[in-house]
């Protein structure tokens, strides 16, 4: 599976279901804040596995 059919395929369609669940969902203060706090976790180890990532890849 490539890039572009992992993102058609898998991607684009788990974003879109996450999307409706939210929408109908009636979350609260707290659950908001926790989200926020997972998202930013998970965009934190992203940024720091990439740069890991090019640190390797620069230094073979």
């Amino acid at each position: 599976m490539n890039t572009e059919s992992l993102r058609n395929e898998v991607l684009v369609p788990a974003v879109a279901k996450t999307l409706d669940i939210a929408a109908k969902a009636k979350p609260t203060k707290e659950e908001l804040f926790t989200t926020a706090k997972i998202t930013a976790a998970v965009a934190v180890a992203t940024a720091v596995v990439s740069l890991a990532v090019q640190a390797v890849l620069r230094n073979r």
